[in-house]
């Protein structure tokens, strides 16, 4: 665009605000106005930001980042250095959409699909997308970036999310150095190519935890380009002689299946064809995803490295390879086709995606959420009320100052019957922890009272119950957080069941448990229930024991 930014230089590094206001000055005016009528929205939806490049750390960028529902996430740059430049609109990824499988497998649903002359499908990385652009400053120098979808840089957003760190990691640079020096396919093509936009990215590896475990650390995968017209054109389809691309296709990912992320097409559109490949690699993937926790013996769920492949994804393509449509293909053990309850799959999702809103800086709203949920339109319209129900009130960790000693703890103790839980409790009480214990207190709802008067008095509690699953853990942390203790810290004894067995088989007190066949039912069942925590419940921090001497060393840290 020909158009700039307007208004006169002010401070250099202001903070990005996470709610919409006034402008408060005649230069945020007219960055909200520029940005609300380039993506013709009310300017409300804008949020003034101003931030410094990491991959030119000379530069500070400034603009809006738009909140709006249509286009969350994009960025319009409107100044750099604090003077005005040709007015830039960064996209971000476009949404791909998630059918319901029974629309892959009804050969009517595809006759509602747009018109396309073409299909591919490429395999879906599971990671951190990201998004690669090019900037000019006010004398015509080009630069290079990345920014995450609520950021218009790249940052490290908490303990967990890293995708600065791990993108430096990946591209083997250090903070504040040039990517124009690298000899890497998608920057080249950035740089050389007036009709691109921008750059889909996927930031994956074992480095940056998700469903899938990566067999390698950390790659920076190319996705899509995004042309100025705003279509978007497979990666491999526009620069298919990019030898990066060549390389990663003849890699395997999964050394005993080879070629599971090969891309399939393009063809010319065949519903037929089409149909039969992805349930043919959804089969395959299920089978890869089952032998893989069965080997690993791991059960079902939501959870971080539980997975091989989470899918492909399918683009329709018009005769210049723009997609016109795409769509998630996933095997059914990732994919919401079983959602009929708001089960602990779901519960995953929505702590994730509280992570993440919590990690950007905005606030719990349906909005947010809904945004960064990983399911269907579907299922959001079936669980929204009980997914903003199950988030609300669950404290951001990111706002807890972990740097000094807290006045009042509260502390989660996870695990099976005679896993060492009330051992550990009773030495914690020796030095003034107030011990919850629900064998002791017959049933939930008393311990709930006791620990309410407990952090009234301004006692620090531990809470001595198997708390198994996400539900049985978010009472206690919405508990807490309304009593205004917020450093909430979990304990999972991670005890083989077999020992927890003979523990039972050797206890003659155990308040409810009598006989060793009765507790040896009850492990094998809580074996089947348990969740392992995880920091995106609510949670300081979670610590892992695996041996008496580790109980004992949390012990020495916590009294």
């Amino acid at each position: 665009m020909s158009n700039r930014g307007g208004g006169s230089p002010k401070s250099k590094g202001r903070p990005s605000s996470s709610k919409p206001k006034s402008p408060g000055n005649d230069k945020d005016r007219i960055i909200t106005t520029i940005a609300s009528q380039l993506l013709h929205v009310p300017w409300k939806t804008q949020t003034v930001f101003s931030e410094k490049d990491p991959f030119n750390d000379q530069n500070i960028l400034e603009g809006s980042l738009s909140k709006a529902n249509e286009c969350f996430g994009h960025v319009v740059i409107t100044h750099v250095n604090q003077f005005p430049v040709d007015v830039l609109h960064v996209p971000t990824t476009p949404p791909i959409y998630d059918p319901h499988p029974s629309d892959l497998e009804k050969s009517n649903n595809w006759v509602q699909f747009p018109v396309s002359a073409k299909a591919f499908m490429s395999y879906k990385w599971n990671g951190s997308n990201l998004i690669a652009y090019k900037y000019r400053d006010a004398s015509g120098g080009v630069f290079v970036t990345i920014r995450y979808k609520t950021h218009a840089t790249l940052k490290d957003l908490g303990e967990f999310v890293k995708p600065l760190s791990s993108t430096l990691k990946a591209l083997g640079l250090k903070p504040g150095e040039d990517l124009k020096n690298l000899n890497i396919g998608w920057i080249k093509l950035l740089l050389s190519s007036e009709d691109i936009s921008a750059i889909s990215l996927e930031l994956a590896g074992s480095d940056e935890p998700h469903l899938v475990c990566h067999d390698f650390a950390i790659k920076l995968i190319p996705l899509m380009v995004i042309k100025t017209t705003g279509r978007v054109v497979p990666y491999e389809l526009y620069y298919p002689d990019d030898p990066d691309i060549k390389v990663l296709a003849n890699t395997p990912i999964i050394i005993t299946e080879p070629t599971i992320h090969r891309s399939f097409g393009p063809i010319a559109f065949d519903r037929d064809a089409v149909i039969n490949e992805a349930n043919n690699f959804k089969a395959k993937a299920l089978e890869i995803n089952e032998k893989f926790r069965k080997e690993k013996n791991l059960k079902l769920g939501l959870y971080f490295n539980y997975f091989r492949v989470e899918g492909r994804v399918l683009y329709l393509l018009n005769e210049a390879n723009e997609a016109i449509s795409t769509f998630k293909i996933k095997p059914k053990d990732i994919a919401p086709a079983h959602w009929e309850v708001f089960d602990n799959l779901l519960q995953g999702k929505a702590y994730e995606a509280l992570y993440k809103v919590y990690a950007s800086g905005r606030k719990v709203k349906e909005e947010t959420i809904k945004n960064e949920i990983d399911i269907d339109a579907r299922g959001w319209n079936k669980f929204s009320k009980d997914i903003m129900a199950f988030v609300q009130d669950i404290p951001n960790t990111f706002e807890i100052d972990t740097t000094c000693p807290p006045k009042q703890r509260v502390l989660l103790l996870v695990g099976l019957p005679g896993s060492g839980k009330s051992t550990l409790a009773n030495k914690l009480a020796e030095f003034g922890w107030f011990r919850v214990n629900q064998d002791e207190l017959g049933h939930r709802k008393a311990c709930e009272n006791s620990t309410i008067q407990a952090l009234k008095s301004g006692k620090s509690v531990i809470i001595d119950r198997c708390n198994f699953d996400y539900s049985q853990r978010s009472t206690w942390i919405k508990l807490s957080a309304k009593q205004n203790v917020k450093h909430i810290s979990c304990i999972y004894l991670d005890i083989p069941p077999s020992l927890c067995k003979d523990r039972l088989s050797g206890r003659t007190d155990h308040p409810t448990i009598k006989e060793a066949s009765v507790g040896h039912a009850v492990i094998d069942k809580f074996q089947d229930l348990l969740i392992p925590p995880s920091k995106f419940e609510g949670f300081v921090n979670v610590i892992t024991v695996k041996t008496e001497q580790e109980s004992n060393d949390v012990v020495s840290q916590l009294k």
